[in-house]
């Protein structure tokens, strides 16, 4: 069955501000579901030299129930052992010319074969990787901006239906003070329930005034875990952030994190990544991420997958550079265990770049272990691999495209 990318699967619903308490019933436009079995190879992938959402950047899952048009968020289905990784590098290319250029959708065909598309220009490869070719105008100028978010859903936040167990889950922020954003994530007994069966992070604005729990913090997505457990990603932009605290008590010690995690706290702009039994609106266990990611995606085993390096450490060669790229080289991913504490991969893209963005916001992940990633670079000397359509940089923001063999 076809599974999409967490970050494609969300519509955006931005609302007006205002306090907690009961709230107005919100239809269910996204519905979580446990379905049986099921790759992690996204649908279609119909080429749009428009740079729409015909190939669209997927993963394990997503798919669309009956004829209502709700979004279905597959539970991973992995039976067997996960697939050891070893990642080998297949394509790296720019594609772009002297305006800015922007990779805004990946996806996988029905036979294996992969498209990227840009605004007037869509990238196709075989099912290996090869036999990269493009099409339409690489020259055509995206004014639209780059994404270094998911989108934002402002107060009563978007609405999630887990068919896995009947809930429903709120997310998002509430603008609680003039400079002050408190996080959503709500979880309801029915669509029409207005008092929610638990909340995390409910304090009032005087209460985190006091503990000095100030920074802007927000919910962006949440998606299926195995054994019935559901994943979150949440952002600060400093470490005085309620994300840190117990998010039903902030007096009480227990936080998200423990000597496991990859990072214990925000320190900083930093990225929550929180594994929840829904069932008692707990926590099982989570880490940071030091950094804005825009796109999120699973496997079929519930390894989780984000857009950007996990730090902002460069190395020339090592862990984190496994094949070799410039220093500061901006773009990457991180892969963390299902468990969503230790980073499993930490791989870094492109080329070397004080300035303009470097980064992926689009991936699609498959079953046979294709990882195809798509951005923009602004740096001049990207690596030109694999069978690249171009050997330099075109000039301003040009699209950037991976595809990484990971197992």
């Amino acid at each position: 069955m076809p599974r999409t990318g967490v970050a494609q699967l969300f519509v955006a619903l931005v609302f007006g501000l205002g306090g907690c308490g009961a709230e107005t019933p919100l239809s269910a436009e996204n519905k979580i579901d446990s379905g049986a079995g099921g790759g992690s190879a996204s649908g279609s992938a119909t080429p749009k030299p428009d740079g729409g959402a015909g190939a669209t950047g997927m993963s394990g899952n997503t798919g669309v129930s009956g004829n209502t048009g709700a979004r279905v968020l597959m539970e991973p289905s992995g039976r067997d052992s996960p697939p050891a990784f070893s990642p080998e590098l297949v394509l790296l290319t720019l594609v772009g010319g002297v305006s800015d250029q922007f990779i805004r959708s990946v996806g996988f065909n029905a036979d294996g074969s992969i498209t990227a598309s840009g605004k007037g220009f869509v990238v196709t490869a075989d099912a290996k990787g090869r036999n990269v070719k493009v099409q339409g105008d690489v020259t055509t100028a995206d004014t639209e901006g780059f994404p270094s978010f998911p989108s934002l859903p402002g107060k009563p936040g978007r609405l999630y239906e887990d068919a896995r167990n009947g809930l429903h889950y709120r997310i998002g922020y509430e603008q609680i003070g003039g400079n002050l954003q408190r996080p959503i994530f709500r979880a309801f007994a029915s669509e029409s329930a207005t008092e929610p069966l638990w909340g995390f992070w409910e304090a009032s604005k005087s209460r985190l005034e006091e503990k000095r729990l100030t920074a802007d913090s927000r919910c962006y997505q949440v998606w299926a875990m195995p054994k019935g457990h559901i994943g979150i990603q949440c952002w600060c932009d400093g470490g005085n952030s309620v994300l840190e605290t117990d998010p039903k008590s902030l007096d009480d010690a227990k936080t998200w994190t423990d000597d496991q995690s990859f990072q214990k706290g925000a320190g900083g702009t930093s990225s929550l990544y929180g594994l929840v039994d829904p069932a008692t609106g707990t926590i099982v266990s989570g880490t940071f991420i030091g950094t804005h990611v825009a796109h999120v995606i699973t496997d079929n085993w519930g390894r989780v997958y984000g857009s950007r390096p996990a730090n902002q450490r460069q190395t020339r060669v090592g862990p984190d550079n496994p094949f070799g790229m410039p220093e500061n080289a901006g773009a990457g991913f991180f892969v963390l265990d299902p468990s969503l504490r230790k980073v499993l991969l930490n791989i870094r893209l492109g080329g070397t770049s004080e300035t303009g963005i470097q980064r992926f916001a689009v991936m699609a992940i498959n079953d046979q272990g294709l990882l195809v990633l798509g951005g923009t670079s602004n740096a001049p000397d990207v690596p030109a691999l694999g069978e690249a359509l171009q050997q330099m940089a075109g000039g301003g923001q040009d699209g950037l495209l991976a595809i990484i063999r990971l197992w």
